[in-house]
């Protein structure tokens, strides 16, 4: 398990690296299992924490508390935190933080609280499933109940529908899910049943990588390294860190995720293996590095929905904001869901080093030029273009534009 104190001679970056996994009927029904579990169990805990939440948000000094406690903060963001005026402030928000946190401690609406109440649901229904999967469901549910208690959230939302899925996740990398290596140096992936279970344990082995995938042999490279000899790495990373004080790249594997997908009406398996360090270079067949960037001059025309890129050799227009997708095939939307949940589980997992959908744009137009030109964008010639309301000759009624439900 991660101690920040222990682990202090690590960088702070993370990756994510994602491989597809070997498994049969067996091992397929058992993860299906522990992933409804933990779908149920989400669903019970939000449903409960709103009910909860609701009637504190009835009560007058919840919203005072809170727009207090939110006006604090938008004035210590103008001061520097060395500054006199932001230490009065801080002082203050830590009086408003304790009144707020203990009117929310007399309505039950706590972590260990939360914990407690999904234990007793995995108790009452007899649920066979590891204890950190359930602790793990209440951490990622407790953190969407702090945005609505402290944030701009209104409520919680169901995290997932039925036969959805859900992933399965586990912070200790030595229990519920571990990683190790095999007697033939293979990775396998171990999921974990409680004690006195009726269910064994699922091995898991990965799926034989691709020869041309220089960038996953890389990683696994690593992760091997890294694996065979544990503690003597890490006793020479921190002599490395004591003696330089540069923080190392250990790529030791922080935590994995199962995630389940339904690709092409195939069931397929992957793990999100979450590990210390910044991800490996991607080289082409020939050894060249797969996205250089280059010193010349880049022409982007934007749109409201769109963007049309120019460059010498390259040219490319991409979607910014696509609309009506009722009018595209249903699998399409699903797809695009599908993907904006995959991004929000990565900038999770990987805060300081995510890239969304306009910074991979961004990174295309750095491949081909780092001098960007555009013109001025103007959104009142943008209205004007649009076209007025038009009288039609055969008949007195105005043609207007179509709305929604018109």
């Amino acid at each position: 398990m991660y101690n920040r104190d222990k682990h202090n001679y690590e960088v702070n970056d993370r990756h994510v690296l994602c491989v597809e996994l070997e498994f049969d009927a067996k091992a397929y029904n058992q993860i299906l299992r522990i992933s409804n579990i933990e779908h149920f169990l989400s669903n019970y805990l939000s449903a409960k924490l709103n009910k909860m939440y609701d009637k504190l948000n009835h009560t007058k000094k919840y919203h005072r508390l809170k727009k207090a406690y939110g006006k604090i903060i938008e004035k210590q963001s103008k001061y520097e935190k060395e500054s006199e005026e932001h230490e009065i402030l801080e002082e203050s928000r830590k009086e408003v933080s304790k009144k707020l946190e203990n009117l929310i401690q007399d309505y039950g609406i706590t972590f260990s609280n939360t914990l407690k109440i999904a234990q007793q649901y995995i108790i009452d229904n007899k649920k066979d499933i590891h204890s950190v999967f359930v602790r793990t469901t209440t951490e990622n549910i407790w953190q969407g109940m702090e945005n609505v208690l402290y944030g701009n959230g209104k409520h919680l939302y169901f995290k997932s529908k039925m036969y959805d899925n859900p992933t399965i996740c586990a912070k200790e990398i030595t229990r519920g899910i571990s990683l190790k290596l095999n007697k033939n140096n293979e990775i396998c992936i171990r999921i974990g049943q409680q004690k006195n279970s009726k269910y064994a344990a699922i091995n898991l082995k990965l799926k034989k990588i691709n020869q041309m995938d220089y960038f996953l042999l890389d990683e696994i490279t690593l992760l091997k390294k890294y694996l065979m000899n544990q503690k003597e790495n890490d006793e020479k990373y921190k002599d490395i860190f004591d003696q330089t004080g540069i923080k190392q790249c250990t790529h030791r594997p922080c935590y994995v995720s199962i995630v389940i997908k339904n690709i092409r009406n195939k069931m397929r398996i992957y793990a999100h293996i979450t590990i210390v360090g910044r991800a490996c270079k991607k080289f082409d067949r020939y050894g060249n590095l797969r996205h250089q960037f280059k010193s010349d001059k880049i022409a982007a025309d934007l749109g409201t929905q769109s963007v049309a890129i120019v460059a010498k050799n390259y040219v490319d227009a991409k979607n910014l904001a696509e609309r009506n997708f009722k009018n595209t095939k249903s699998t399409i939307h699903i797809d695009k869901k599908l993907q904006q949940k995959m991004n929000r589980s990565r900038q999770y997992t990987n805060a300081n080093n995510y890239n969304d959908a306009t910074q991979e744009i961004v990174n295309d137009m750095l491949e081909h030029g780092n001098i960007l030109i555009t013109e001025k964008n103007d959104i009142k010639s943008l209205q004007k273009r649009s076209k007025k309301p038009t009288e039609n000759s055969t008949r007195t009624k105005i043609i207007t534009k179509k709305r929604w439900n018109n």
